[in-house]
C-alpha cells in the first residue's frame, strides 16, 4: 500500500484535472471502508499512517461523503460507543468536519453533526449539564458499571460513582464550520426539504392547481409543522455548539419568516433561546419528537390542527 507522501502528490496531480480518477476513488473507498469498521470494532489497530491517509482522502468530496455515510450507517449497530472508539470518532470527525469548512462542503458535514449528538460513551466526568449523569442506584447505572452483571461487588459501604453519557459534539465545539452561516442554511433548507419528501412521498405538494381546498390547508399546516421541528432541533444545536444568542436568534428570525412558522411557534422557540443565555447552561435537547412528556404536549398544543368543516 502507497504511503502518504505519494498518496498527496498524486491528489494534487490529480486536482489539477478535475474529479479524481476511478482508480484513487476505488483506493479511497477501500481504505475508508476499512477505517470505520477499525474504528468501531479495532481502534487499537489504527497507526499514525491511517490518520495521515484520512486526512488526505478527506480533502477529496468522495472521501468526505463516503465517511459520513458509513458513519451513519453503525447508528444501527449501537449509539453508545467504548471510550476508545469514542475518541477515535473525535479525532476523525475534527478533521473531516474542518475540511468540509475548507470545501464549503455542507451535506456531509450535516451528517457529522447529527452523529455527534447520537454517538456517546459513559464517562465518570461531567464535562457539560446536557449530560445525562446515571446514579449508582439505578439499574441502567448497575448495568454500566458492571458491565450488565449485577452481583458484582459494590455496596452502600463502598458506592460506584455515577456515571454520565458524553457526546461527541462536547469535544467538537471549536470546529470552525459551526461558525458558517452558509452551513446552517444549507443544512436546514435541506433537512426541511427532506422531512416534506418523507411526509409527502408522492410529490402532491407539486400539483398545488390540482388540490382541494382542504388538501391545499392541510400541506401548508403540515409544511409550517416541519419548519416549526426543524428549527428547533436546529436551535438546540447551535447552543449546545456554543453559539452567540445573537447567531441563534438571527437564524431563528429568518428561517421563521421563510417557513411560515406561526406567532405562538416562534415566541416559544425565542424563548427558549432567552431562557438558555439567561442561564448560562447548556440547553438540554429539545425537539417535537424526542421530549419528555409534559414539554412534547406543550410543543404539540402549538402545532397548528387543520380546522374542522
Amino acid at each position: 500500500m502507497m504511503d502518504s507522501t505519494c498518496l498527496s502528490e498524486r491528489l494534487e496531480m490529480n486536482g489539477e484535472k478535475g474529479p479524481v480518477t476511478e482508480e484513487i476513488e476505488q483506493e479511497c473507498k477501500e481504505f475508508i471502508e476499512n477505517l470505520v469498521d477499525r474504528i468501531f470494532n479495532n481502534s487499537s489497530t489504527i497507526v499514525q499512517e491511517d490518520n495521515a491517509k484520512f486526512g488526505i482522502y478527506s480533502r477529496t468530496p468522495e472521501g468526505r461523503a463516503l465517511f459520513a455515510k458509513l458513519v451513519d450507517s453503525q447508528r444501527v449497530n449501537t449509539k453508545r460507543v467504548s471510550e476508545q472508539t469514542f475518541y477515535r470518532l473525535v479525532q476523525f470527525f475534527a478533521l473531516c468536519l474542518f475540511e468540509c469548512n475548507e470545501a464549503d462542503d455542507f451535506r456531509p458535514a450535516k451528517c457529522l453533526m447529527n452523529m455527534s449528538f447520537t454517538f456517546f460513551h459513559y464517562s465518570e466526568e461531567v464535562e457539560d449539564s446536557t449530560q445525562d449523569v446515571i446514579t449508582p442506584n439505578s439499574d441502567e447505572a448497575i448495568d454500566s458499571i458492571n458491565g450488565g452483571n449485577n452481583n458484582a461487588q459494590g455496596s452502600p459501604s463502598n458506592p460506584k460513582p455515577p456515571k454520565v453519557k458524553s457526546f461527541l459534539y462536547t469535544h467538537l465545539k471549536e470546529q470552525p464550520i459551526w461558525k458558517c452561516q452558509r452551513f446552517w442554511n444549507a443544512s436546514f433548507f435541506e433537512s426541511v426539504h427532506h422531512e416534506r419528501t418523507q411526509q409527502s412521498p408522492d410529490g402532491r405538494r407539486g400539483h398545488w392547481r390540482h388540490m382541494s381546498s382542504e388538501e391545499q390547508e392541510l400541506a401548508e399546516i403540515m409544511e409550517e409543522n416541519i419548519t416549526f421541528g426543524q428549527l428547533a432541533t436546529f436551535l438546540h444545536n447551535m447552543m449546545a455548539l456554543g453559539l452567540s444568542e445573537e447567531f441563534t436568534t438571527r437564524f431563528l428570525d429568518k428561517m421563521g419568516v421563510i417557513g411560515n412558522i406561526t406567532r405562538d411557534q416562534y415566541e416559544m422557540l425565542s424563548a427558549n433561546i432567552t431562557s438558555h443565555f439567561k442561564a448560562g447552561k447548556e440547553p438540554r435537547r429539545w425537539s417535537v419528537s424526542n421530549l419528555g412528556t409534559p414539554i412534547r404536549q406543550r410543543l404539540s398544543s402549538l402545532m397548528k390542527l387543520p380546522s374542522l368543516h
